[in-house]
C-alpha cells in the first residue's frame, strides 16, 4: 500500500505550481502518490501536469466539478489510497524530508495525525522567511509528546491550518472529516481542522520547520476582499458538527477564535469601499442566534467573555458592534499612520526584541519594502551573535554606537513596553527615537500595509 497520498488542489497555478509539484516529487519518501485536483485551469497548469505525469507514474490528475478548494480537497481524500493523507497548496513548497519524517513518527506511534511548525515567505529579490508555530508559546513544552487535543484547548488558537500535517486516512474516513464545499478558496480548512481537534485521541506536534507558505501571490485567497463572508460560511459549517448539548472547551475555544477572526476581518473590510458590509447581516444573525443557544452564562464565564465589549456587542447589539468596529478601525489607522511617519523620518531602525513579536515586526517592514532595519537587540544575552531573518542580534551598547540616530522599535509585548522605554532612556536614547511596534500577527505580517489603506 502507498504510504502517503499527497493532495494538491490547483486552479491556474501559474508560475508557482511547478516548484510546488517538484518539491513533492523530490520527497525522500518515495512510496507516495500525488493527487493533483484541478478545478478548470485555463493557463499552463494542465500542460505542466501532463509533462510530469509522463515522467512520474505516481502523479494522478483528478478533475473537480466545482471551483471550490474544499471540494478539491475532498475529492483528493476520497481518491486517496495511502495509509496517510497530506496536503500541499499549489504555490507553496515542502522540504525534502517532510513526509518521511512525519510518516515514520505517525506509523511508529499509531497517531491519528501529526503536525509541524512552518514558515511564511515572500520573494524580495530572494526568499525571506518568517517562522510560525503550530503551538502557542505557553504550550511549547508539549512538542514531541503524544497528547489528546481535548486536554489542551488553547491549541485551537494556533493549530489552524491543515497543510502542515499528516493524517491517518482511516481516522479521516471513520469520522467523516471533510471540508465545506463553498465556492472559492478561503478558510475552508478551518472546519476541517476543528473536526480533527474534536475527534482525535492520539496526536503529536513537532517543532520542525517543514512547510513553506507563500504570501506574495496576489491571486491568493488571503487577499480576497470577501473574507468576512467566507468566515461566516465556516462558522455555519462548524455548527453542523458541534456538540449540541454541552460543547467541550476545545470546541468553544476554536469557535471563539473564529468569531474573533470575523471581528478583525469585519474591521479590515472598512478599507474596501466597494464591499457592502450589510451583505453579511442575515448570515451573521443566523450564526449569532445559534450561538445564543449554546453560550450559557457558565460558558461565557469559562471563556472570560462576560466583560468583553467586542464579543458582547457582537452577540447582543449589532448596531453598536458596527459603530464600535468602525471606531476601532479609525483608531488603528491613526496609530499606524503615526508609526509609519516615525519610520519614514529615520534612516536606521533597531528592533528591540528578537522573539516572535520582533520577527513579525521585521516581516511587516520587509513586506512594505522598508529596508532600514539594521539589527535586533534583546535582553537575552545568549541570543547575541545569532542572525535571524538575516539580521544580527547585537548588544544595546553596540547598536547605540553603530546607529546613534536610529529609531528603536519596541517589539517585546505590551506588558513590557514601559520597562523597555525606561531601559532605552537610561542608555541615552531620546524619547523621540523610541516607538512601540504596530501590532501584527505572524499570519498577516508580510501583507500588512503600513502606509495609508488603499
Amino acid at each position: 500500500m502507498v504510504k502517503v497520498s499527497v493532495v494538491m488542489p490547483v486552479l491556474n497555478g501559474g508560475e508557482y505550481f511547478e516548484d510546488a509539484l517538484e518539491s513533492v516529487r523530490n520527497q525522500s519518501l518515495r512510496d507516495i502518490e500525488i493527487l493533483v485536483v484541478d478545478a478548470g485551469s485555463t493557463d499552463q497548469t494542465l500542460a505542466i501536469v501532463d509533462k510530469y505525469m509522463r515522467q512520474d507514474t505516481r502523479i494522478k490528475l483528478i478533475h473537480s466539478d466545482k471551483k471550490s478548494m474544499g471540494r478539491q480537497y475532498n475529492l483528493g481524500i476520497e481518491n486517496a489510497t495511502g495509509i496517510c493523507v497530506g496536503f500541499v497548496e499549489a504555490d507553496d513548497y515542502v522540504v525534502e524530508s517532510m513526509f518521511s519524517n512525519l510518516f515514520n513518527l505517525l506509523d511508529e506511534e499509531k497517531l491519528e495525525y501529526i503536525k509541524t511548525d512552518y514558515s511564511f515567505f515572500v520573494e524580495k529579490g530572494k526568499k525571506v522567511f518568517l517562522k510560525d508555530y503550530v503551538l502557542p508559546k505557553g504550550l511549547s513544552g508539549i512538542y514531541n509528546k503524544t497528547i489528546m487535543p481535548e486536554d489542551y484547548p488553547q491549541i485551537a488558537y494556533t493549530d489552524i491550518h491543515m497543510w502542515n500535517g499528516l493524517y491517518e486516512r482511516e481516522f479521516l474516513n471513520n469520522n467523516n472529516i471533510r471540508l465545506s464545499e463553498t465556492p472559492g478558496a478561503s478558510f475552508q480548512d478551518t472546519g476541517f481542522v476543528l473536526q480533527t481537534l474534536i475527534h482525535a485521541k492520539k496526536v503529536k506536534y513537532v517543532s520542525v520547520d517543514s512547510y513553506y507558505y507563500r504570501q506574495d501571490n496576489s491571486s491568493s485567497s488571503i487577499y480576497n476582499h470577501n473574507v468576512t463572508r467566507f468566515v461566516l460560511q465556516e462558522l455555519q459549517y462548524a455548527q453542523k458538527y458541534m456538540t449540541k448539548d454541552l460543547a467541550r472547551e476545545i470546541e468553544l475555544t476554536a469557535l471563539e477564535r473564529m468569531l474573533r477572526l470575523y471581528c478583525i476581518l469585519y474591521r479590515q473590510s472598512q478599507a474596501y469601499a466597494e464591499i457592502d458590509l450589510d451583505q453579511n447581516r442575515e448570515a451573521v444573525v443566523r450564526v449569532i442566534e445559534e450561538w445564543k443557544k449554546w453560550m450559557s452564562d457558565y460558558r461565557v464565564l469559562k471563556l472570560g467573555l462576560e466583560r468583553d465589549l467586542e464579543f458582547q456587542s457582537l452577540i447582543h447589539d449589532e448596531v453598536f458592534f458596527d459603530v464600535f468596529q468602525k471606531k476601532v478601525y479609525r483608531l488603528e489607522n491613526e496609530r499606524k499612520a503615526s508609526y509609519y511617519e516615525k519610520i519614514c523620518n529615520h534612516n536606521d531602525i533597531v528592533i528591540f526584541g528578537a522573539g516572535r513579536i520582533g520577527q513579525s515586526c521585521l516581516a511587516s517592514l520587509i513586506g512594505n519594502d522598508i529596508r532600514k532595519a539594521r539589527c535586533f537587540v534583546d535582553n537575552n544575552e545568549s541570543l547575541r551573535g545569532r542572525v535571524i531573518m538575516e539580521l544580527p542580534i547585537i548588544s544595546f551598547e553596540e547598536a547605540h554606537l553603530r546607529y546613534p540616530d536610529a529609531l528603536y522599535i519596541l517589539a517585546i509585548g505590551d506588558g513590557h513596553s514601559i520597562e523597555g522605554y525606561r531601559q532605552l532612556e537610561d542608555l541615552g536614547i531620546a524619547e523621540s527615537n523610541i516607538c512601540v511596534a504596530f501590532p501584527v500577527s505572524s499570519h498577516a505580517a508580510f501583507g500588512t500595509r503600513l502606509s495609508a489603506e488603499r
